[in-house]
């Protein structure tokens, strides 16, 4: 897709990873491997320098219905992103945007999504619907279990693990500051 785009809008190999500040070979794996293990602040910084909508990159759902809010008829996700090497799948109700995001993190056993891969936001809402999750912030570690929530604030070093055997799912709100009183 990315190969596809730059090539139409007649850029470079060299000039978009320039301007995108990711290196050639790097831009060079992007498209022809697809999106394995792009952090959302790689493709924002593609999809800026290509003037494209960061959608444009995102699996859309087959569904072409979409009712209130962009769910589907089938109450699908209607934009996905899916890294089977890294072992994790992000499905979201709205596009990942610089501080909101809506939707689900599915993280396969033993897996880790790290805070680079998120957007920065202030705090982040997330109840673990399936298995568990470890939350690791410098200085302070959460177990979230199934059934279970939490609301901290955002922070470099942040990293989501999968300590278990299966699958773990949860539901995450990325949000700024205004709806949460600052401490």
């Amino acid at each position: 897709m990315i190969q596809l785009i730059r090539k139409k809008k007649g850029i470079s190999q060299r000039e978009l990873a320039c301007k995108a500040q990711i290196s050639r070979g790097r831009l060079k794996r992007l498209e022809k491997e697809g999106f394995e293990d792009i952090s959302i602040a790689e493709l924002r910084r593609i999809s800026q320098v290509l003037n494209e909508r960061l959608e444009t990159f995102f699996e859309v759902s087959p569904s072409e219905s979409y009712g209130p809010g962009g769910v589907t008829k089938s109450n699908e996700f209607p934009f996905v992103i899916q890294a089977k090497r890294l072992g994790f799948k992000i499905s979201s109700y709205t596009i990942p945007v610089k501080d909101f995001f809506i939707g689900k993190i599915f993280l396969a056993p033993g897996k880790v999504l790290e805070g680079e891969r998120f957007a920065p936001c202030s705090w982040i809402f997330l109840q673990t619907l399936l298995g568990m999750l470890k939350i690791e912030l410098p200085g302070k570690v959460f177990e979230v279990s199934e059934g279970h929530h939490l609301l901290f604030r955002t922070g470099p070093g942040l990293c989501l693990k999968n300590p278990r055997g299966r699958e773990s799912v949860a539901l995450l709100f990325a949000s700024p500051s205004f709806l949460v009183r600052p401490s």
